[in-house]
């Protein structure tokens, strides 16, 4: 047997760690409630983007390619379907005709086409009644049996013809084609569309020798740009949550500082250590995805018919893209796992002694943070210059190179926010030397538990540079604009402005309300030695307005480096005016009202001065 204990140990070490979260999982509630909030949006919003493009069988059907060939004059429409018929032996033909609608200066199309066609039959469904199948009948959509004043049974009178109408029908791919189906074959049409499934060097070789007016190949895989996006960002608000939840994580770890220090006395080694609060992050991870994906899936079921009718197609409830939700459901778990290792790995660290006394480790040195943040930053410059000059160079065609240097860059911007917060940090005490005993206690706690102080300050940082970032570019874009589009922009930056402060203060609300909790036994021991409630207030409003104050630098920051560095030459010149308004918006009222939020809730006096719970 290993000398650390092999497998028993781990797999005891684990057990341990899923006790203790079926345990205390109300204590992270907080941090369970933003993940499951997360896949359950994530599910909604890929399920809604899969579905977002009409599927191409409302033009297709079954078939691949399609052409059209009107009645000029120039050949007859049976001589052309008979050389189609010839070139690529199974057809499926549709007939157009376009008539008058009495009483109105509309017109109506009249469909010819066999509703079990090869390749046509996906692209009608029966509602009511039955197809037509014989001369003198007819189906009618429901929009144009409400405007022909028709219904199953009745006569249909267009154009000096008369037909019965025997069902209702749709096209299931374009809800709003409205028309009038009739069997094939039985009216001379003004225009046939061609059905075929043939070889594409075969197709080409039919237009470059008939040239048919109108043709087109079937769409390969329309839902993926759409799905991909709402992807994308899903995985840019995992990193936010990501970061939340290591500040959650980081006082799972202090609260748990005595158990690992018993644990480190009987022989874990720091693997051990650490696996404790990972297998912690990975079941928090785990929970989250279980009941955000139940409820996703929940949702969506819920909303379909009214999505069906905005996006104008149907929907099949069960028709969604797996492979996407598979990966949001390890994607959650891997995120919870990654806040889950600096706290741990911290922990780890901890001498038993140190870990035993339950008093705080001393903040590490920032030089090494703070250099990794400059090397993160000068990556993300460098490719988003090479992206930029790349653009230039191919006349603004967007290739795949391009966004993956495009997001890499964006991202180690962003990630460089996690690093370079313990300096500011670091500084913001630094810099408290003159204020008074509450806010110099407040801001000096946050450098004391840099950990966990530092996740919720690059949240935060994170939470404001994507609405700075949008306001900067809409104010640029403004200039250009005129008319509706400027109205557009400017209605923009102010949804983004709001939208970001709400973000930014429910993120505070999170994160301080962790951090004050964590630090009950210090209020316990200030209200034992007469702190009042004014001083309790102070102290929760100097934490959320000191966090707020820092986020909003950083992120202006992060949001200006990504867009000058991704900008081009004549560019640079429209960044000049800056959207003053919008920007000290985020910069000073953010934190001016986490700090008035924060006197506001805060200051209760504690239930209990003396009694500590026990582990």
């Amino acid at each position: 047997m290993s000398r650390t204990g092999g497998l028993p140990a781990r797999r005891a070490v684990i057990r341990w760690a899923w006790r203790l979260f079926r345990r205390e999982w109300r204590q992270q509630a907080a941090v369970l409630t933003l993940l499951t909030v997360a896949v359950t949006a994530a599910v909604v919003g890929v399920s809604a983007g899969y579905h977002a493009a009409p599927p191409a069988t409302a033009a297709f059907g079954a078939a691949g390619q399609s052409f059209t060939w009107y009645a000029d004059g120039e050949q007859p429409l049976e001589s052309r379907l008979a050389q189609a018929r010839e070139w690529f032996g199974t057809i499926d033909v549709i007939g157009h005709s376009r008539l008058p609608v009495p009483g109105s200066a509309a017109v109506v199309e009249l469909r010819a086409q066999d509703p079990h066609g090869l390749y046509g039959a996906p692209m009608l469904r029966l509602l009511s009644g039955r197809y037509p199948s014989g001369p003198g009948e007819a189906a009618v959509t429901d929009q144009a049996a409400t405007a022909l004043r028709v219904r199953a049974g009745s006569a249909l009178n267009l154009d000096g013809r008369t037909w019965t109408v025997v069902g209702l029908i749709e096209n299931p791919g374009d809800l709003s084609a409205e028309f009038v189906l009739v069997p094939a074959q039985s009216e001379a049409p003004e225009s046939v569309t061609v059905l075929t499934e043939a070889d594409p060097a075969s197709f080409a070789r039919y237009r470059a020798k008939h040239d048919p007016p109108v043709s087109a190949l079937r769409p390969a895989h329309q839902w993926v740009e759409a799905a991909a996006g709402v992807f994308s960002v899903f995985a840019v608000s995992m990193l936010l949550v990501c970061l939340i939840a290591a500040a959650g994580f980081a006082v799972v770890a202090h609260r748990r500082q005595r158990q690992l220090g018993l644990l480190a006395a009987v022989g874990a080694t720091p693997r051990h250590l650490r696996l404790v609060l990972l297998a912690h992050g990975a079941a928090v991870g785990a929970a989250a995805s279980a009941i955000g994906t139940l409820a996703g899936v929940l949702i969506w079921f819920a909303v379909t018919a009214r999505f069906e009718t905005a996006a104008g197609h149907r929907v099949e409830r069960l028709d969604l893209p797996w492979w996407q939700l598979a990966a949001v459901v390890l994607l959650t778990v891997l995120a919870a796992t990654a806040a889950a290792w600096r706290p741990a790995r911290a922990a780890s660290r901890v001498p038993i002694t140190l870990a035993l006394s339950l008093r705080p480790p001393r903040p590490k040195r920032v030089r090494r943070s703070a250099a990794a943040a400059a090397v993160l930053v000068v990556f993300g410059i460098v490719a988003l210059r090479l992206a930029q000059r790349n653009l230039a160079a191919d006349r603004d065609v967007l290739e795949l190179a391009d966004v993956v240097l495009i997001v890499g860059g964006t991202l180690a911007v962003g990630v460089a926010l996690l690093f370079a917060a313990p300096l500011a940090i670091r500084l913001l005490a630094t810099a408290a030397v003159r204020l008074p005993v509450a806010p110099r206690l407040a801001l000096r706690d946050l450098a004391r538990h840099q950990a966990r102080s530092s996740a919720a300050l690059a949240a935060i940082s994170v939470a404001l540079a994507v609405p700075a970032a949008i306001v900067i570019a809409a104010s640029v874009l403004e200039q250009a604009a005129a008319g509706d589009g400027r109205d557009g922009l400017l209605a923009l930056r102010t949804i983004a402005t709001t939208g970001g402060a709400v973000l930014a203060l429910v993120i505070l609300a999170t994160t301080v309300g962790l951090i004050r909790a964590e630090a009950a036994p210090d209020l316990r021991t200030l209200a034992a030695t007469g702190a009042t409630g004014g001083i309790r207030r102070t102290l929760t409003s100097a934490t959320a307005g000191g966090l707020a104050l820092l986020g909003a630098i950083l992120g202006i920051a992060a949001a200006y480096t990504v867009i000058l560095a991704g900008s081009s030459r004549s560019q640079l010149g429209e960044l000049a005016r800056v959207p003053v308004v919008e920007l000290l918006v985020i910069a000073a009222g953010v934190p001016l009202v986490a700090a008035a939020l924060g006197w506001l809730l805060a200051g209760r006096e504690p239930r209990s001065l003396v009694r500590v719970r026990l582990e």
